[in-house]
């Protein structure tokens, strides 16, 4: 069983074997309660929460994803830089702990300081542009669904598992 794997197939730590990875993880999930208090209150401890549930039941990328869209939610206006690194700290120890059982690492990793660039720049410009957190997190919401179905149907297309192109 991978860490992949799970009930309807989608991983997280209450499907996974004896690797690294879940350890890394959930260490990094957990971190999310405590940053989220200090950058953001109780609002971001329940955040924290949120993503340590997740990381129970889901693969690690998708507690990265929600980790970001609700770090977009939770900040404060107008946050420091500081605020911002240290509020980026557990989602940075979860996508370590991700690429720590990746078949191709290397890989794995850049694809994921591309991902994590990309998702920042939007939450960059999204702030800058709307300026209210819950705006900047219904931005974040869509871009990720788009980015992810548009990532889904062109493996479902490379790998011709369907006839549509």
């Amino acid at each position: 069983m991978s860490v992949e794997d799970g009930p309807e197939g989608l991983g997280g730590a209450l499907a996974a074997d004896s690797r690294t990875a879940p350890a890394v993880v959930g260490a990094g999930a957990l971190l999310s309660v405590l940053t989220g208090w200090l950058v953001a209150g109780l609002g971001g401890a329940l955040a924290g929460v949120v993503v340590v549930a997740a990381w129970l039941v889901v693969s690690p990328i998708v507690v990265l994803a929600l980790g970001y869209v609700l770090l977009a939610a939770v900040l404060p206006e107008n946050a420091p830089l500081a605020t911002l690194g240290l509020a980026q700290a557990p989602m940075v120890v979860v996508f370590a702990g991700s690429v720590l059982d990746a078949d191709r690492p290397i890989r794995t990793l850049w694809q994921g300081v591309v991902a994590l660039t990309a998702l920042s720049l939007v939450v960059a410009g999204s702030i800058a542009t709307f300026g209210t957190r819950w705006q900047v997190a219904a931005v974040l919401v869509a871009v990720v669904a788009v980015a992810g179905y548009g990532l889904h149907r062109y493996t479902v297309a490379t790998l011709e598992v369907t006839d549509e192109y």
